[in-house]
């Protein structure tokens, strides 16, 4: 089953909605198994969840872009981890102006590319955390 997943800004036109839509409904989704969201910076995707509970083994979750997720590199790469634990696949309408389905040979080496980007950055994000936490305990004991 192919299970799709479309997000705006709260600021953006409805119109931006149907047209990720018409793109999912177009590569084969039907508009039930269409989540829809509008969402604001860092707020809770609720429909997002729900979707992703929604897969089954051998789904295919389908987003027009990767940016739909959120722009936060590591974020999405929990996201990745979720569709894959439901052994299903991702389908991204367009990656760089390539379609990617993680289903195929290609697609999944994109994928997995993209999932080390997001390891990357969460490590390097919690790298800077740590180094952040020596400093403040140095300071600290400086301070008595």
């Amino acid at each position: 089953m192919l299970i799709g997943y479309t997000r705006i800004a709260k600021v953006q036109p409805e119109e931006d909605l149907q047209i990720q839509q018409k793109s999912l409904m177009d590569y084969g989704c039907s508009e039930q198994n269409i989540y829809r969201e509008k969402t604001i910076n860092g707020a809770p995707q609720p429909e997002l969840k729900m979707a992703i509970n929604a897969l089954r083994k051998g789904d295919k979750f389908v987003v027009d872009h990767l940016s739909r997720f959120g722009y936060d590199i590591s974020d999405i790469g929990k996201i990745l981890e979720k569709i894959e634990e439901k052994y299903a696949s991702l389908v991204v309408l367009d990656l760089g102006g390539n379609l990617m389905d993680s289903s195929t040979k290609s697609g999944l080496a994109m994928l997995k590319a993209v999932q080390a980007i997001a390891a990357l950055s969460a490590d390097a994000s919690r790298e800077k955390k740590l180094e952040d936490l020596v400093k403040t305990r140095k300071n600290y004991k400086r301070g008595k």
